[in-house]
């Protein structure tokens, strides 16, 4: 069974920047490398809350793996359904058969769900695009976003801090994808109908 898996987006109507690794070492992210070039790029989080609202289509969509929900849902209090709707996006499986990986964050308005005065109130479970914004590690590339806090300085400590959660984060990225790829081959899957399937399981009725 071939998979494609949508990935998480950021700011997708937007430009963005884009850092290629060196030659040969495009497969495995450098930390130094990475570190150096947030250095260059410079940012300082200045706490506006832009990220968190809708200023272009989407632009404040976030997606929620099993592990963020998880960790959102021992901190907040609240349930799935609460919080999160099935991340936009269908992908065909079989005859008659759709399916939708993971979540996304709810919104208020153009607001995200737990923004709160420009603060996040579940901030110190918040998912990795969260974490890591304006900033992201694809597979031979850095990606950068557009933010307010870009083009400001940068400690190198507070720069290899970030390129250590981006490494992090794109090794539980693709353990995630991994884990729902091994979970729709080897499960019994619905003969027709729509489903959403995260790392941890495949929900017919996301409401349940």
């Amino acid at each position: 069974m071939k998979i494609s898996m949508p990935s998480p987006s950021e700011r997708p109507d937007e430009p963005v920047t884009i850092i290629r690794f060196p030659r040969g070492r495009e497969e495995l992210p450098d930390i130094e490398f990475i570190a150096s070039k947030i250095k260059e790029t410079g940012f300082s989080c200045i706490r506006c809350g832009s990220c968190c609202r809708q200023e272009s289509p989407d632009s404040n969509q976030v997606m929620v793996t099993a592990t963020d929900l998880r960790a959102i849902r021992d901190i907040s209090g609240l349930s799935r359904e609460d919080f999160c709707d099935p991340f936009p996006g269908v992908v065909r499986i079989g005859e008659g058969l759709t399916c939708t990986f993971n979540w996304e964050l709810k919104r208020t308005g153009d607001e995200c769900i737990f923004l709160s005065d420009s603060q996040c109130k579940v901030y110190q479970a918040r998912p990795w695009i969260c974490r890591t914004y304006p900033f992201k590690v694809t597979e031979g590339m850095l990606e950068v976003f557009p933010c307010p806090g870009t083009g400001t300085r940068i400690s190198e400590k507070e720069a290899r801090k970030i390129a250590m959660l981006l490494i992090e984060r794109y090794r539980a990225e693709s353990f995630e994808e991994t884990a729902i790829r091994d979970l729709l081959v080897n499960s019994t899957l619905p003969a027709t109908g729509h489903f959403v399937a995260d790392s941890e399981g495949i929900w017919e009725n996301p409401r349940q």
